[in-house]
């Protein structure tokens, strides 16, 4: 069983990750949690309750270095939140693991399209295309809803390839926007499955207080580091996580 000690641990990597590139804190969560034994649901419930108490501590840290950007943020929480309540409420009507390689195949490119693209450097004075928050927002809630990770990975790839905006604000955005996104979550959960979910508290507790120890370190390094080479930290990230979630979907990793 995850003990207090292991989950706060797991919350200061899922918050590094996700905090300093906006992607990585569901899977590093759920990778800790579902290696323990525990069931998909009772861990997608546990992590989101802890994602929302992370992204508050990560949003106010992001705030203080200057790298939120509220329109941004408010065109990702909203329909990000309607996305992962649909999700979560359709989870128990819905086999959605033969999606997870698919999944995993189209972010991995993704993140080959960000390395590209940054790796040319970031031009001065790009056009802002916020248009493109709803819809990632919309697709990253539901991804999330229905699997327990996958709003980072979906919300700040798409935003960053298309909104023309800083690295960092995407970062920041993306990972305060996922306070909403993951209460939703757990309210799709409970309207639902209210009789058979469970959150395993101590795990939640142990996980939010990791992330809000991490969250300033990580917004520290996301205003640091160059945008050209953030971006490229961002794909290079994508191809990793998912290269390894769709090894282990495959067999490949134990």
């Amino acid at each position: 069983m995850v003990t207090l000690l292991v989950s706060f641990v797991g919350g200061l990597s899922a918050q590094a990750l996700n905090g300093a590139l906006g992607l990585g804190f569901g899977a590093v969560a759920m990778t800790v949690l579902l290696g323990a034994g525990i069931t998909p649901l009772i861990a997608s419930a546990t992590v989101n309750v802890a994602a929302a108490g992370a992204g508050v501590a990560g949003g106010l840290a992001h705030w203080r270095f200057g790298n939120l950007h509220w329109g941004l943020t408010w065109r990702l929480a909203m329909p990000g939140a309607v996305g992962g309540f649909l999700g979560a409420s359709a989870l128990s009507h819905l086999a959605v693991a033969t999606t997870a390689p698919v999944t995993a195949l189209v972010l991995m490119a993704l993140g080959g399209f960000i390395i590209v693209r940054f790796s040319r450097g970031v031009p001065e004075g790009r056009r802002q295309r916020l248009g493109w928050a709803w819809p990632a927002g919309v697709v990253g809630g539901l991804v999330n809803g229905l699997g327990g990770m996958g709003w980072g990975p979906v919300a700040t790839s798409t935003v960053l390839l298309g909104s023309g905006l800083a690295p960092a604000q995407v970062v920041a955005s993306v990972s305060t926007a996922r306070a909403a996104v993951a209460l939703s979550v757990v309210g799709g959960f409970w309207w639902s499955l209210s009789s058979t979910l469970a959150v395993l508290w101590p795990i939640a507790l142990g996980l939010v207080l990791g992330g809000a120890l991490m969250a300033p370190f990580a917004a520290w390094i996301a205003k640091r580091l160059p945008p050209a080479r953030l971006g490229i930290a961002v794909g290079a990230t994508l191809i990793a996580v998912n290269g390894f979630l769709l090894a282990m979907e495959c067999g490949l990793v134990l």
